[in-house]
């Protein structure tokens, strides 16, 4: 038991802040080598050439645009590029990993365990008046 009251939300607290650390480790390692932890789509970027599209998915490797407030949690999870005249975002969605392999999308309840968790990047193209921040992708 604490000796002291606010100990135990100190402790809760260093707990989410593990989680996010952790999460934001797996985010980082898809995001950079596009295979570890997850698949990507890239559905959302065909009308790009394939020069274009090896641009564009060097950009999303080399982001740290992170910012706390832009993001839930710091997970490093979502962003944005703007390229050729246009905007494009970049998410990373969690699911439950034995349900994904059901055929299942149900969301992982726990995305700070990379056994039980798959991640899938998806990059889309959209307007520009569509999103201002990485905040507007929330997960």
């Amino acid at each position: 038991m604490p000796e002291k009251w606010w100990e135990h939300f100190e402790s809760e607290t260093n707990i989410e802040q593990e989680k996010t650390s952790k999460i934001a480790l797996q985010n980082d390692l898809l995001r950079k080598t596009f295979c570890v932890g997850g698949e990507v789509n890239i559905d959302g970027i065909s009308s790009l050439s394939n020069t274009q599209q090896s641009v564009l998915i060097f950009m999303i490797k080399e982001y740290e645009s992170f910012h706390p407030n832009d993001e839930i949690g710091n997970e490093r999870h979502s962003g944005f590029v703007k390229l050729f005249h246009k905007k494009f975002i970049w998410k990373i969605t969690y699911y439950d990993r034995f349900a994904w392999e059901r055929g299942s999308e149900m969301k992982s309840e726990n995305p700070e365990c990379a056994f039980s968790t798959f991640r899938i990047l998806s990059i889309i193209e959209v307007a520009f008046d569509q999103i201002s921040s990485p905040s507007s992708c929330a997960r």
